[in-house]
């Protein structure tokens, strides 16, 4: 269990925001986050992406390792978002006015209210 919980803990650091697309173990995080866990908890499925990922954390042998798998994954998400942004771009959905009011904007508030309007949703 210390050593899931160890590798959990790496990739939750490795995926911050990423974390809730990846849903690794729900109670896990409701422990870590603090928040009240409810009296019965599912068993987690891993799906394949998953599963390759705990596969190559229980690998690392060094923080020179891990600090290179971090930089792998935030390199690729960094790719990802450079792909995204410059099809926006190209097609007139982002500009620079756009830019500039996402630069004024509470990003922290904007979350907080996807999520509210998420949970009104369901």
């Amino acid at each position: 269990m210390i050593q899931f919980y160890y590798v959990f803990k790496v990739i939750q650091s490795i995926l911050v925001s990423f974390t809730c697309y990846f849903k690794i173990n729900a109670y896990l995080c409701n422990v870590i986050n603090g928040l009240e866990v409810m009296e019965s908890v599912q068993p987690t499925v891993f799906n394949p992406a998953q599963l390759y990922l705990l596969d190559v954390f229980s690998r690392i042998k060094s923080d020179e390792e891990l600090d290179n798998i971090k930089q792998l994954v935030s390199d690729y998400y960094a790719k990802k978002l450079d792909k995204l942004t410059e099809k926006m771009w190209e097609s007139g959905e982002l500009d620079q006015k756009r830019l500039n009011e996402i630069n004024e904007m509470d990003l922290h508030q904007w979350l907080r209210e996807q999520k509210e309007k998420e949970t009104l949703a369901v």
